[in-house]
């Protein structure tokens, strides 16, 4: 459980690194997007949370890996509910936000 705990910690830490260094279109780091996404679809080192998992693949959906990112957004949504899919969402807008002020400031 450590390991999974360091190794969700570190995919975060990327996704987060590329998100800030490039602009949303340019970005080519889906596969860390979903991977994040699956940590926390499982609940591997991380507590589960459909909601999170949901906008890691919006933004993956985005990338170089839209794909892959829209068939697991399509099998996880079976599986939310209302309420995970409306909090997944808002998620995904404010990281949305939190990335065009970013970009917007340099």
């Amino acid at each position: 459980l450590q390991d999974l705990s360091k190794s969700a910690m570190y995919y975060r830490k990327v996704v987060d690194l590329y998100r800030y260094c490039v602009s949303v279109f340019q970005y080519d780091g889906g596969h860390w997007l979903i991977g994040l996404a699956e940590f926390y679809s499982k609940g591997r080192g991380v507590s589960k949370d459909l909601a999170e998992a949901y906008m890691w693949l919006k933004l993956a959906n985005e990338s170089n890996e839209a794909d892959e990112a829209e068939s697991e957004l399509t099998s996880l949504c079976a599986q939310m509910s209302q309420s995970e899919l409306a909090d997944g969402e808002k998620r995904y807008q404010q990281r949305q936000q939190l990335g065009e002020e970013k970009f917007s400031e340099s």
